[in-house]
């Protein structure tokens, strides 16, 4: 009797065990999928915490605050925008036009009246700088206005650099530099934007360098400045751009002051004239005083005969790069590795921009994965901290076919589908404003039930445990 009532409980244990189980990924099988959670409403906006300076009386302050975001708004927008709010320095007018990460260098530019005081300017740099330092770790900022370098004392701002400095020390050696009218010459930190080999776009640093207070005219300054680039080009790179650089064909046009710079580049070192152009303009653009009281920079450049159109400077910034971090399924592991992929600045908070550059044809197939998604899988909006994906009717029959069921890997089909499934997850949360992914049909726009096993009606978190860095 004992044996059987023994037997009875551990079978109602094993029953009772087998209905609550639920995989270790948190998703149910779609066999024992729940309903499907609504979507988050569109109008709904993002948050994320961050930690802003700020100055008073007591010194500087660096406070915890919660940083809310709508549509496409960048968070380092909004960022540099609460900054400015709480910064305590009021010029009526001044506003963010746009602002741009790169992995060392921030570049903010403001529309409006530059402030009376010099010092107000130099303070909101710091606030900005500081905040910009904890939120993505670049070391240093330039600030423009209006599309120009500020100029003071007949010197360029240039770039500000964070050293090891703290808030109220940078400030004062920030207008210590800038503060005597007599001085012939200061150091500034040139803002240098160069071509590399490993990236589709420019990379920005600041180098320090002299600059003469008495060169004579914009054309000095312009060759002074082409030849920090040149010299830094060499050290970095091992070689030289070309003569074309160091010596430059450079001519005033009398009849309206324009400097016009001609380079010839040896074959093989550029595949893009045009980038390399947006290069020279973007490092001129830093370094010239206030465009010498020009509209604009009055700099005409060609190089292999080429030219582009320069007129609008916000759009040549969307040639700076910045790097972030990816995670790819590989062949023999059953975990997620992190992978450097380059992405436009501009776009670098942008879970848009960041899907489709995970998803090209380039970078996918360096990870294995099918290459033919980057048009299947789109990015649809934000809304609560989360991400909607949309995928298609194809992408899910690429990833099964070419995926899931590719017999070349060692782990089990549903391994492999999850793989797949948080390499978008555990990247796009990367993203400050950004907390969950939810996939949806790219044809009925509900919840996506799933792509073969892994129920996807509801968002998904990051699954840690996969990464490997």
């Amino acid at each position: 009797m004992k044996r059987a009532i023994c037997v009875i409980m551990v079978f109602a244990f094993f029953m009772l065990y087998s209905c609550s189980f639920t995989p270790r990924n948190g998703n149910s099988r779609v066999k024992d999928a729940p309903r499907a959670e609504n979507l988050p409403s569109e109008s709904a906006g993002c948050s994320f915490t961050a930690n802003l300076y700020s100055a008073s009386n007591d010194g500087y302050i660096s406070e915890a605050a919660v940083i809310e975001t709508y549509g496409v708004t960048s968070p380092l927008n909004a960022l540099i925008n609460a900054v400015l709010s709480k910064s305590g320095i009021h010029v009526p007018g001044l506003s963010l036009r746009y602002a741009v990460a790169a992995d060392d260098v921030c570049i903010v530019d403001f529309g409006g009246p530059f402030p009376d005081d010099i010092e107000d300017w130099i303070l909101l740099e710091s606030l900005i700088l500081f905040t910009v330092n904890d939120f993505c770790s670049c070391r240093s900022i330039c600030m423009l206005s209006d599309g120009k370098m500020p100029a003071y004392n007949g010197f360029p701002l240039g770039a500000g650099l964070m050293g090891e400095y703290t808030p109220d020390e940078y400030v004062a050696q920030r207008l210590s530099a800038l503060s005597s009218d007599d001085a012939a010459s200061v150091q500034i930190e040139y803002v240098l934007f160069v071509p590399t080999n490993d990236s589709p776009y420019l990379n920005a640093s600041a180098v320090r360098d002299f600059y003469q207070k008495d060169a004579d005219g914009i054309s000095d300054v312009i060759k002074k400045t082409l030849s920090v680039y040149s010299a830094y080009f060499t050290k970095h790179f091992g070689r030289t751009i070309d003569t074309g650089i160091s010596n430059a064909l450079i001519c005033e046009v009398t009849d309206d002051d324009i400097v016009s710079i001609r380079v010839e580049t040896s074959k093989g070192i550029y595949t893009s004239p045009e980038l390399l152009i947006k290069a020279l303009y973007l490092t001129l653009l830093c370094s010239t005083p206030d465009c010498f009281g020009r509209d604009k920079l009055p700099v005409e450049i060609t190089v292999n005969a080429q030219n582009t159109d320069l007129s609008d400077t916000e759009n040549c910034m969307k040639a700076i790069g910045a790097s972030f971090d990816a995670y790819y399924p590989f062949r023999s592991e059953s975990t997620l590795e992190r992978t450097k992929v380059f992405i436009s600045a501009y776009d670098r908070y942008s879970p848009k921009e960041l899907l489709s550059r995970m998803l090209d044809v380039e970078n996918a197939a360096k990870a294995l994965i099918p290459n033919d998604l980057s048009s299947e899988i789109s990015f649809e909006y934000c809304a609560d901290n989360t991400a909607v994906i949309s995928m298609t009717a194809k992408a899910r029959k690429s990833v099964i076919d070419n995926f899931i069921n590719n017999v070349n890997f060692y782990d089990s089909r549903e391994t492999r589908e999850r793989l797949f499934i948080y390499s978008i997850v555990n990247t796009l949360v990367r993203l400050p404003q950004i907390d969950s992914v939810f996939f949806t049909d790219s044809e009925t726009r509900q919840p996506s039930g799933d792509i073969l096993n892994i129920f996807l009606g509801s968002p998904l978190y990051e699954n840690p445990g996969l990464n490997v860095d």
